[in-house]
Parts: C-alpha cells; structure tokens; sequence
C-alpha cells in the first residue's frame, strides 16, 4: 500500500507513487490515499483511507505495508496486525528538525527531537525492511540500526553488508526520460529568453 497527477503531489507522494508503479510490476500494489478516492492510476487501483476503519480494512486485505512513517494509532494497528512492514526513511527528521526550526527555543526543539527520535527508533524496530535513496544515508542508519539493537551476530554472519535488512531505493522518478512538449516557462514568462537557462529547485 502507498500513500496521484504528479504536477499535484509533493516529493513524499511522487516518491511512493513511483516506488509502487515500480512494484506493480512484480506483485499487486494498491495505494491508499487520504483523499476521498476509488480510482486507479497507470492499472494500479486507489482507495481511499480517511479513518482508522479503512486503515484497518486495508491492513487485513494486504500482506506487505509500504510506508515512510505512521501515527501513533496506525501504528498500533499495524504491529497488531503482524503485516509485513517496509519501511521508507528517504527524510532522516531528526536531523531535519535542526535545521527546520531555527526560532524555536532550544529546550522545546530539545523535547521536540527526542520524540521524533523516540517514534523513529520505534518504527525502525519494527520495519522487516528498510529503504533510503542514497549509500551515505545507508550508511547512517546502519549506524542507527546496530545502536537500537536491530543488527546481531547471526544476522551480519549471514548478510554482512546487511542489505536484506536495509537498501538503496533511488529518490523516485519515472524511468522514461522526459519529453519535450512546449516551452510553459518561457511562453509564461517573457523576461525568460530562449538560451537562458532555467534551474529548478524544490
């Protein structure tokens, strides 16, 4: 299950919608999304989950769940279930929040990380697998992961690079290349010359 017109979904959105588009292909893949939807997209059906009911619905008709993070109740519900559980932790928020919220006091932001330390390490425990986008990320939550407990010496004698545990899975793009179809920003905006280049950041 994932959490779709991609001009329309944040980075977080096109990154399970692309993550599921590729599973399709090797299993049955079903996005859930908050939204109040019974649709598909790309062959791939959508429903909606906007309660608990649904969630739970959901969890008892699936084997594996594909999620990057999950509240309280929702994760309660998923380690009742027994329902397999990867784990997406592409945004490392702990180390995020330092950044995000530099006017914050310093003993709230304190009380703030340590929850969200708390409930990833939580979530980590309980994840049979692990996703991240990049080697360096992989690297850190190794570390994270022998710290919480989650590494043991059968486990690393038996997959030493531990990558049965934790792996790479790249930011999340269509594999086709894009095409051109017109120049939007450029039509738009007239102070855009034909040879300017254009940078797109997020």
């Amino acid at each position: 299950m994932c959490s779709s017109d991609l001009g329309q979904m944040s980075a977080v959105g096109i990154r399970q919608f692309e993550v599921g588009r590729a599973l399709a292909t090797h299993c049955d893949v079903t996005f859930a999304s908050t939204a109040a939807t019974n649709d598909e997209s790309h062959g791939i059906p959508i429903v909606a989950c906007r309660s608990r009911a649904d969630f739970r619905s959901l969890l008892n008709r699936n084997d594996v769940l594909y999620t990057l993070g999950l509240n309280s109740d929702r994760f309660l519900d998923v380690v009742k279930s027994g329902i397999r559980v990867v784990l997406d932790i592409y945004t490392p928020l702990a180390y995020e929040i330092l950044e995000s919220f530099p006017e914050t006091p310093t003993p709230l932001l304190a009380r703030m990380h340590r929850r969200i330390v708390r409930w990833t390490n939580a979530q980590l425990l309980q994840a049979d697998f692990v996703a991240c986008t990049n080697e360096k990320q992989r690297d850190m939550w190794l570390g994270v992961l022998n710290a919480i407990g989650r590494l043991t010496p059968a486990q690393t004698r038996d997959n030493p690079d531990c990558r049965e545990l934790i792996d790479v899975a790249s930011f999340g793009l269509p594999e086709q290349p894009p095409v051109r179809n017109g120049h939007p920003l450029r039509d738009r905006f007239s102070a855009i010359g034909p040879e300017d280049f254009v940078l797109l950041w997020s």
